[in-house]
Order: structure tokens, then sequence, then C-alpha cells
């Protein structure tokens, strides 16, 4: 009789162990609750971050920008485990972040000879087979192949299968940019954010990814994200789930996979223009006030943003105080010539007096021509004129020399604007500091038209070294100078370029290196500029046109040879300092 009721007080137990289990699993349902809520704050509130030296440049804007999420993605050039990596894939592969393609950029310096190499011999270059650029139509000097790891750069066995033991190992893109800059011997395979003016990007094929149109370059990436390594317990527990989920709704408006993710803007600029004297008789014996610029037209056309100095006022009115004044309707050969940024900073824009001066700039707004360098205040002067293309802020201020030898006039003349008076924006140091640190703030890129220097010298006077310096050191990206009537050097100082004179443009003067000069040519994106190239120019009867052949190779020769002058100076300051 004991055996049921043993058995019957043996239920309990049983019982109370299926409500200790039933409790453990609530309390454990409870905790998964808990966590995933947990992880869910964390992920809402977690602001992802990615790595690789393009990421500001490629990611960023992109992103935040088409998607409203300003702040939302924290973007480091430093290694982080924890981080999203932007790397390089061989196109076509299948990859749950690719964000778009960049072309891969052979990288030589700048002053190297080279333009263009076949997809075969950069391939050759790279392994070790072509060691001297001798071989590919260089000068005899020896290959330097710079690398860095394929983490940071798109050196992956699917582009080349093997490094010439050779080439020397960098950290990063930015350390082979600068290496190749300082060696003219070195190359590089760097991506378009990595690539500053003072290296040149070859042609591949024919095809250069920053002049021409990259549909047809042979050598693209395609740019990934790399999510980073985590536990099962941290992606859910630290909220890994929803910040992916976050992140790959806004890749997916933000990107399209095939998409090119470089964009860029050309400018094109040039030296002196008079549209009097001889250049104005000219004109009119051809029948044509387009005349000066027939030759030339198409290259500034093609151009973003052209940009010259006018070194006469335009305009029927006014009493000469000094020498030139061209006809109103010469604006329209500006305009044929595809120009649509002129500085009048210089010392003639007051030939004729204020009114020629402000009739000239009422001239230039009618035809859509922007202006800079002067006003009918020195506020108005040393304003900076803000051009926005393709999404690109580009700020101009223009300057000139004023004072005894470089301002003269018949009679007595106020040059520089006042508070009170109008005229021009005079080069001085502390405006300059000043306008280029607030142009700093309001645009991508800082553009300064310089009017200086000593006529007919091929060497920057000691001033126009100190106030090209202080420029870049404000914030600058390019100077462009003008006045000397003959071409000088230039100088890469930081990420940026001083261009002391460009030489006369159109001109009527005959001696031979007055009739010189040189095209400016840039491109340049939101990170800063990214690629400089000079076309060389000869003036015949008033009329300049790409000099080709010897003249061509003399004038960049010329232009190397000053250039190598200015490096050689600068580095023999620095040593000093």
């Amino acid at each position: 009789m004991t055996v049921p009721f043993a058995r019957y007080r043996a239920q309990p137990g049983v019982r109370k162990k299926g409500i200790y289990n039933s409790t453990y699993n609530i309390i454990g349902l409870f905790f998964l609750i808990i966590l995933f809520f947990y992880g869910f704050f964390l992920g809402r509130n977690s602001i992802p971050v990615v790595t690789g030296e393009p990421a500001e440049a490629v990611f960023w804007r992109v992103f935040q920008e088409r998607t409203g999420k300003k702040g939302w993605i924290w973007v480091t050039g430093e290694g982080d485990k924890e981080a999203f990596h932007l790397t390089y894939r061989p196109w076509g592969e299948d990859h749950r972040y690719t964000l778009g393609k960049v072309p891969l950029v052979a990288a030589v310096n700048f002053w190297n000879s080279i333009n263009g190499l076949t997809r075969n011999q950069l391939a050759a270059i790279i392994s070790g087979e072509i060691t001297n650029w001798r071989q590919v139509g260089g000068e005899d000097r020896e290959v330097t192949v710079y690398y860095c790891s394929k983490e940071k750069n798109p050196y992956l066995p699917e582009f080349f299968p093997s490094v010439t033991p050779g080439a020397v190992l960098l950290s990063s893109q930015t350390e082979v940019t600068a290496r190749v800059a300082a060696d003219p011997s070195g190359i590089g395979l760097i991506t378009p954010q990595a690539v500053r003016p003072a290296v040149k990007a070859l042609a591949l094929e024919g095809v250069n990814p920053f002049w021409d149109p990259v549909e047809n370059y042979p050598l693209t990436a395609a740019v990934t994200l790399v999510p980073p390594a985590e536990s099962p317990f941290s992606y859910w527990a630290g909220g890994g789930f929803l910040r992916d989920y976050r992140l790959r709704l806004g890749i997916k408006k933000a990107f399209t996979p095939g998409e090119l993710l470089m964009e860029t803007v050309t400018l094109a600029a040039a030296g002196d223009i008079l549209l009097d004297r001889a250049v104005a008789r000219t004109m009119k014996q051809a029948g044509d006030n387009r005349y000066p610029l027939l030759r030339t037209a198409a290259i500034f056309r093609r151009a973003d943003l052209a940009f010259a100095n006018l070194e006469c006022p335009l305009s029927d009115r006014g009493s000469q105080i000094n020498m030139f004044r061209g006809r109103p309707e010469y604006v329209a050969a500006l305009t044929y010539g595809g120009f649509n940024l002129i500085s009048l900073a210089n010392n003639h824009i007051l030939d004729y007096g204020v009114v020629a001066m402000l009739d000239t700039m009422a001239h230039l707004n009618a035809a859509g021509i922007v202006h800079a360098g002067v006003g009918e205040n020195i506020f108005e002067a040393r304003r900076p004129r803000i051009l926005e293309c393709k999404g690109v802020k580009v700020a101009f201020l223009a300057y000139t020399e004023v004072g005894e030898g470089f301002t003269y006039t018949r009679v007595p003349h106020q040059w520089a604007a006042t508070p009170e008076l109008p005229g021009t924006a005079p080069a001085r140091a502390d405006f300059l500091r000043q306008d280029v640190k607030t142009a700093r703030r309001e645009a991508d890129l800082v553009i300064v038209s310089m009017h200086w220097g000593k006529e007919y010298d091929h060497r920057p006077t000691d001033f126009q070294k100190a106030l090209g310096r202080i420029a870049m050191d404000a914030g600058a990206d390019l100077v462009i100078g003008h006045h000397p009537h003959v071409i000088q050097g230039i100088e890469f100082r930081g990420r940026g370029v001083i261009a002391y004179s460009l030489g006369n443009f159109v001109f009527d003067q005959e001696t031979y290196n007055r009739r010189q000069g040189l095209i400016l040519e840039a491109v340049f994106d939101r990170g800063g500029l990214r690629q400089l190239a000079f076309k060389p120019t000869l003036i015949r009867r008033c009329q300049p046109q790409v000099a080709t052949g010897d003249t061509g190779r003399e004038i960049i020769n010329l232009l190397a040879g000053l250039s190598a002058e200015l490096a050689g100076s600068g580095q023999k300051n620095a040593a000093k300092r």
C-alpha cells in the first residue's frame, strides 16, 4: 500500500523539476529579448567605421550627400579591425558591398618624358622585365617601382601576377605618390584619389583616365567594402546586424555597382590677352574679331573653366592716361574663344580711367563671363568669385602689383581700390592670407591669379616667390601668374602648384621669347588638384597656336629648366631652415 503513495509522493518532485526548467527558459528568453533590444539600441546609435585611403573622396562624400546621412559614417585613414575596409577587387566578381569602380593609375614623376604605355609594357615594368625607361622610349634612367600592401593598393595577383624583387614596399598610397613625385625614375600604381599634380598619370593603350573618356580605359577595379570579422555574439549583442542593415540600405541608395567613382572638373588657363594696338589692326585686316583665337578656341571651349588675364579695358569711353583700350564688341571674341573667367587685376585695366574699367565689367557681365580682381571698392575687388561645376565649388581670387614702376600713368591716378574708390585688388600679403582662408571655407578649390613680377625676366622675383608661397600656405590649390610677358617656371608646393608666368597668349610683341607661351590645363575634384599639363604656344601674326615638333619641345624644355632652378632653390632654403 505504500508503493502507490511513494509513487504519488514522487510526482511533485517531477513537477517541480519541470517548473524549474520553465523558469530557466523564461529567464533565458527574457535575457535574449533584453539582449536583442540592447543590440537594437546600439545598432541604431552606432556609427559604422570605414577605413581605406580613398575613403573620404570615394565613400564619405557620395554616401552622405546622396543619402542625407550627414555625420552617420566615421571615415578614417587608420587601420581598425572593427571597421569596414575599402579595397579593390577585379571587376566582375560578386561582392555584397560593391560601390562602383575606379581606374588604376600608372603614375610617374611629372617631368618624366613618357606619356603613355601599353598594358603589356606596364606589366613588364612591374614584373621587372623592363628595367630602364629607355626601353619604352624615355630617358636612359633605371626604373624604380613603388608599391604598398594589397590591402591598401590594387596590386592584386589578378591584375599583375608578380612584382619585381627590386620594387620598394611602402605603407600607403600617399607615400607611393610622394616617393614617385620626388624620384624621376619612379612609377607607382595608385587610385585617382591618391594622385597629386606632382605626378603624371600615364595613358594606357592611348587612354588617360584624367584627360580622356574612361569607358575604354583598360585597367579598372571594383571598389568594395569588406565587413569586419565579428563573433556571432558581438554581432547580435553589439547591434552589428542593425548597423549592417542600415549601411546596406544606404549603399543601395547611394551607389550603383557599375558607376565610375571619379567626377572631375577641367580648367584651361592662358596668360596675357591684349585686344588693342597691332592685334586690333590685324583683326580688322582679317575682317574677323575672332581672328586671334581661331586656332586655340577648341582647347578652351572643351574645358569646364577657361581663364585668362585681359590686359586692356573694353570700352569706347574714358580719356587716355596710359596705353591700351579695346573696343566693346571685342568681348564676343573672348566668348568665341571659350573663356568664361577673366582677371582684370592688372596694370592696364585703368588705362582709360575708372569709367572704362566699369564698362569692361559691364560688358563681361552681359556676355556671361565672370571677372575677378576689380570692383567699385576694395571689398568688391577682393571678393572671391565662386563658381560651381559638377558639384565642385571653385573660388577665384585675382590681384596685381601696384605702385611706382608697375602701374605707370601719364597723370596721377589711384590704382588700388579703397573702401570708397573703385580699382584693383593690390597684391598684399595680409590680403592674400585673409582672402584665401575665407575662400577656403566657402569652396572646395581655391585658384589665385597674380599679375606680378619683372617684365621680360624668366625668373620670378623674391616678391613673387614670397607671395606665391603665402597663398599656398593659406590654402590655395593653384596660383596662376602673368605680366612678365615671358615664361617662368612652376613650383610644386604641398598639394598645389604655383605657375609663376604663362607668358603672352594674344599679344603683338615680336621678340621670340615674348611670342612663346603656355596653356595650363588642370584636372581637379572636390579633393583638390589632381593633374597638370602644359601646351606650348607660339604667336604668329598676333595669333597663338599650339607649338609642335622642335619648337614645342624647346618651350617645354625651357619650362622644365626654369622649374628645376626653382626646385633647387627651394631645397636650399628648406635646408637652411
